[in-house]
């Protein structure tokens, strides 16, 4: 594991970086951390909490983080994971739905130098929060992801979203009750810790996995060991909820969510193939959005908006980018490649084979970052 300490001047006489392990974090460093992150709304997501860094730690070696210093003062942090050839990847790879540097609100910075100082060649995002615009040079492509606005209750929400024409609502009220005419009553566990819940979640998302030809990512020991080590956690500032979803007496729905504070970040949803009849993954989404505010939990993040059921439950919605940030030109070509394919899947008349030639790369790429 990496164990000493580095320091570089960074962006001026007054500023500069010192990368250490997560391991090595101190309790001072942690408390700075969550105070950043709890005073700026743009990184209110567990995956931007310091626990999330440290759980990834626990699991894997290679996950460092850059401290920015001002004088002796600490402005800010960027955890990373050390990847081949000095690239840093954003902790917990494609797990991670929430990438940023966490700083002190009104601190200047600068990517490359911060990347540079940490003996990067390069730093490659996948969701960043696209409102920290000195990352705005750097993207290759700017998404939309979406949540569930719970503030004002979950009445208030339901009417917001049939006043915005979301039939999603009526048909999910009418397969509630007619699940339990046909098999029995419908309940909704928060947190469900009987330890078959969770094997239950692990197979059924291998079966989608392998059904879709995605990577199954289960099948790495540090992801299964990373999801026990969060739903081990106890506390709200940051934890794993594993709600579920019964039909009668059988298990119908799983998710695994990250908890930080009054945000659920819905991570790992997966369903029984044999209730699909009755939509028991959504089922287990409004059955969760009606009981968190009464647990202090006024926003459920749906991520991304990649899959037409969230356009449905969505009442408001902010930015993510994926880019890289390269300091060193062989790193910068092999980027602007990256992006330049992407580019050719969808611009060109090239489009079908490119795609075809990405399909058949992304999974071994991906695998490839995982371990």
């Amino acid at each position: 594991m990496f164990q000493t300490f580095e320091r570089s001047l960074c962006l001026g006489t007054f500023m500069h970086v010192e990368r250490l392990a997560a391991s090595q974090l101190t309790p001072e460093m942690v408390s700075k951390w969550a105070e950043f992150q709890a005073d700026d709304p743009v990184l209110h997501s567990p995956f931007l909490r310091p626990e999330f860094t440290q759980a990834v730690a626990a699991v894997r070696r290679d996950v460092e983080v850059a401290v920015m210093y001002e004088g002796s003062e600490i402005i800010g942090f960027l955890p990373y994971q050390r990847s081949r050839w000095n690239v840093g990847q954003h902790v917990g790879s494609h797990l991670s739905d929430r990438q940023a540097v966490i700083a002190r609100r009104g601190t200047t910075w600068s990517a490359e130098a911060i990347i540079r100082a940490c003996g990067l060649a390069a730093w490659d995002y996948y969701q960043l929060a696209a409102e920290q615009t000195a990352m705005e040079g750097h993207h290759a492509q700017v998404d939309e992801a979406v949540y569930m606005n719970l503030e004002n209750g979950y009445e208030a929400y339901e009417r917001g979203r049939r006043a915005a024409g979301s039939e999603k609502f009526k048909q999910l009220g009418k397969l509630k009750r007619r699940a339990e005419r046909e098999i029995g009553p419908v309940r909704f566990e928060l947190h469900d810790e009987q330890r078959d819940v969770l094997e239950h979640l692990l197979a059924w998302k291998s079966a989608q996995y392998r059904a879709t030809g995605a990577t199954d990512v289960f099948a790495l020991d540090w992801v299964v060991r990373l999801l026990q080590h969060v739903i081990a956690e106890r506390d709200d500032d940051f934890r794993g909820l594993l709600s579920a979803l019964y039909i009668g007496e059988r298990l119908a729905a799983v998710e695994l969510g990250l908890r930080s504070g009054s945000v659920l970040h819905g991570w790992f949803p997966a369903y029984s193939r044999d209730f699909a009849f009755y939509w028991p993954g959504l089922l287990l989404t409004v059955e969760l959005a009606k009981v968190a505010p009464e647990h202090g939990i006024t926003r459920l993040d749906l991520g991304r908006n990649n899959l037409p059921y969230k356009s449905s439950f969505a009442s408001d919605r902010y930015y993510v980018a994926r880019g890289s940030v390269a300091v060193r030109p062989l790193a910068s070509l092999s980027r602007k490649l990256v992006t330049n394919m992407r580019r050719l899947s969808t611009e060109t008349w090239l489009k079908r084979p490119t795609r075809s030639l990405r399909d058949a790369v992304r999974p071994i790429a991906r695998w490839m970052a995982l371990k």
